[in-house]
């Protein structure tokens, strides 16, 4: 409805959303949208894909949504960069798919350790570039998860919360052969757990190993979270962020690694600033896993004794923030993702209200335009003027669908 309405920031939160089954790709683009939306009634929408992706502006609590009957949440905040609000009342059990819903979310950390989502299988790219992410998700139910390629690739986990997330995984009925990529976490404790889910459930797991200075709370860090993000084409040189060590430590002097190996051939380090004086092309990685997740070891020390190294990632971001067209290689040795594209939407709503024509209501609102999406074959509607309301025969299945008058 709004897909790419860059200057729309109007009040909408008195309409009535009550028998809308989609509101997928509604705010897609609308980049200075933030307005309260949290009395709608969203307990009849089914498809939640891509509802805010894009949309940097919008910061609105919308904890009281319900979404009990919610089925993909694919994308849903991917590029949201200002979103940061809480979602731990979301009811989240009858969601198939959440893949990439807070890609590219990097203001993003809040507790989701209260979502019950027992039929989620597809985590591919969930929280790939949510670059301040740090919460425990160990309680989730992750029994139907079949793929979590590149789930915390270009960020990562504190030690804890890995170990705590490991030694659950393994604890737990899950399923064989998943891929699973925690992106830039190492554990500390949870190396057995770690060993058993891939020697007997054949697991795939990309992580930086074991650390045992990752038992406690103590990292390096970006001022801005755990990694860092630049868009593509920038400008040289430029800073992309500061190091801090948390909690925090005074007179700490921060340079790379000896033998450093990774990228940091791409960056500088000065003082407290990490400085990149190359213009990045995302369509041409120039990174050694070729995924466009720069790494590199940084170590801090200071005259006290204090001695540390972590390594820290840095995302390059396609400047169109398109991740669901995204093909470039996953990360070290992961193979790619079959059949992972955001945009492809398996999930055909499966329940629609018929009607005596013969065709099916698909959604009704108040606003005085129109507009019928197709996904997946399945017609959907964004918008319809008031009063009308709108069907498609279901002789067709494709956007040549037949939309009638009631």
């Amino acid at each position: 409805m709004f897909e790419g309405a860059t200057s729309m920031n109007s009040s909408i939160g008195h309409w009535n959303l009550a028998g809308v089954s989609s509101i997928a790709n509604m705010f897609e683009g609308a980049t200075s949208f933030n307005q309260d939306l949290s009395g709608w009634n969203t307990g009849s929408i089914q498809m939640f894909a891509f509802a805010f992706r894009n949309a940097s502006s919008f910061n609105q609590n919308i904890n009281a949504w319900n979404m009990t009957n919610a089925v993909s949440t694919n994308g849903m905040f991917s590029g949201a960069t200002s979103f940061n609000q809480p979602l731990d009342n979301w009811n989240m059990s009858a969601v198939s798919d959440a893949r990439s819903m807070f890609h590219n979310a990097v203001a993003f950390n809040q507790d989701l350790s209260g979502w019950n989502g027992p039929f989620v299988s597809r985590m591919e790219n969930l929280f790939r570039n949510a670059v301040s992410f740090r919460q425990d998700i160990s309680t989730w139910d992750f029994g139907y998860l079949t793929n979590a390629d590149n789930m915390f690739s270009g960020t990562r986990l504190s030690g804890i919360n890995y170990d705590k997330l490991l030694i659950a995984l393994a604890g737990s009925t899950v399923r064989d052969d998943v891929i699973f990529h925690a992106g830039g976490s190492t554990y500390c404790e949870a190396e057995d757990a770690r060993a058993q889910l891939i020697s007997q459930k054949g697991w795939t797991i990309y992580d930086n190993g074991r650390d045992t200075s990752s038992c406690t709370d103590r990292d390096i860090q970006f001022t801005d979270g755990v990694a860092a993000t630049i868009t593509e084409n920038n400008t040289v040189p430029i800073e992309i962020s500061r190091f801090i060590v948390v909690p925090n430590i005074d007179g700490i002097t921060y340079r790379f690694c000896d033998n450093q190996t990774l990228d940091s051939e791409f960056f500088t380090v000065d003082g407290t600033a990490l400085i990149t004086n190359t213009s990045f092309d995302f369509e041409t990685a120039l990174d050694s896993n070729g995924d466009n997740v720069y790494e590199f070891c940084i170590h801090a020390s200071n005259s006290s004794g204090f001695d540390m190294q972590r390594i820290l990632t840095v995302a390059v971001i396609d400047d169109q923030n398109e991740p669901t067209n995204d093909t470039s290689p996953a990360e070290p040795n992961s193979p790619s993702t079959q059949g992972s594209s955001d945009d492809s939407d398996a999930q055909v709503l499966s329940s629609r209200t018929d009607d005596a024509s013969g065709g099916s209501v698909l959604a009704a609102g108040d606003e005085d335009s129109t507009k019928v999406l197709a996904a997946s074959g399945v017609a959907i509607l964004s918008g319809i003027a008031t009063g009308i309301i709108l069907v498609f025969t279901t002789t067709y299945f494709s956007r040549k669908s037949i939309i009638q008058e009631a």
